[in-house]
């Protein structure tokens, strides 16, 4: 893979917007694409694409200031999901429709999207696949430095988001455009970008490579946006370093990372990825130090996985009780209902302080 560049193509410096994000700074190097999951992304690529104006901060591509310069102007392609096609030209007409496209720029476009066999048609003949690729193909033609995606894949089923997604990469890597992608559904983050910023209640709270974002989320926000989550609540009683010991109100001892210090007698919740949860069904205590007793409610067969519903905190009614999901690959018979134990490793469970009544 070809080494990304120190100059970004795209720099943020303290955006803000009436209404929507405060502050947010990052950069888009030529080759990466970066995603902004949360709705808040949506207001930075508007922003970025000259559709909304940022009261404050800077706007930059490839060096130059564009935080007031019109949209036509901009260096940029944008693609939606469900393209704003004109409904009286063919796919050929909508590649060249930039002023200054040559034929043969159309042509080499649309060979490499696909296009050919479908350059006489009108967008009412197409599929939303085929909408999505004649509106990227406009993009391109045009040679822009940066690509801005509002969520283009949204209309598109699974297997056909994965394809449309490793196109985007190949065209990224390939042509060392930068691209910003905004969508507020994990898996389509999570499936394109080199890195994953998270906007949460107006401001950018993570930004890194997706597997550091997704394992070691900074906040509870950020757990939540990126993916299922369980939580618990717990009273941290010691700590060492970035792992604490908390009690959890059934009574267990359990240990989490902190990813910030806290003070003992902290109120926290635990949250916990259904798939780093180990469960089995033997008294918590043969199952290990900081096993949790709880009991198996529900098995939902989910097609390539099975869903587990435990409950913890056991028998007395006035006892707090947690719901956590387990989730694990399908294969056999689904677990009966029953008691059963749940583990995790310290590193897979986060503690986020909550603040006090």
């Amino acid at each position: 893979m070809r080494q990304l560049p120190i100059e970004p193509i795209l720099r943020l410096d303290g955006i803000t917007a009436a209404g929507g994000v405060t502050d947010v700074t990052f950069h888009v190097a030529e080759g990466e694409i970066v995603t902004l999951l949360g709705a808040g992304g949506l207001d930075v690529l508007a922003m970025v694409a000259g559709l909304r104006r940022a009261q404050r901060g800077t706007i930059a591509v490839a060096g130059r200031i564009l935080t007031r310069t019109p949209t036509y102007r901009r260096p940029i392609g944008l693609v939606r999901a469900g393209q704003d096609l004109f409904p009286h030209l063919d796919v050929r007409a909508h590649v060249g429709f930039s002023p200054g496209v040559s034929r043969q720029r159309v042509r080499e476009v649309m060979e490499r999207l696909g296009l050919m066999s479908l350059a006489d048609r009108l967008p009412a003949a197409l599929t939303p696949e085929q909408r999505l690729r004649t509106g990227l193909g406009r993009a391109l033609a045009a040679v822009p430095r940066l690509l801005l995606l509002d969520d283009p894949l949204a209309l598109l089923p699974p297997p056909r988001q994965a394809a449309m997604q490793d196109l985007l990469r190949r065209i990224a890597e390939e042509d060392g455009l930068a691209m910003l992608q905004a969508t507020e559904e994990p898996s389509r983050a999570f499936g394109l970008g080199n890195r994953i910023g998270v906007v949460s209640q107006g401001h950018l709270m993570q930004i890194g490579p997706p597997q550091e974002v997704y394992g070691a989320p900074v906040s509870l926000a950020v757990a939540i946006a990126t993916g299922p989550v369980s939580a618990l609540g717990g009273l941290l009683i010691e700590h060492e370093a970035d792992i604490g010991r908390l009690r959890l109100a059934c009574g267990a001892t359990i240990e989490a990372r902190l990813p910030r210090r806290l003070p003992i007698g902290q109120p926290c919740v635990i949250a916990l990825r259904p798939e780093l949860i180990a469960l089995a069904r033997i008294p918590a205590a043969e199952m290990g130090e900081g096993a949790v007793p709880a009991r198996l409610i529900e098995a939902l067969f989910c097609g390539d996985h099975i869903r587990l519903r435990c409950r913890v905190g056991l028998d007395d009614p006035l006892e707090a009780a947690s719901e956590v999901i387990v989730i694990r690959p399908s294969g056999g018979a689904l677990p009966r209902p029953g008691e059963v134990s749940l583990a995790w490793q310290a590193s897979h469970a986060h503690a986020f302080a909550v603040a006090l009544p």
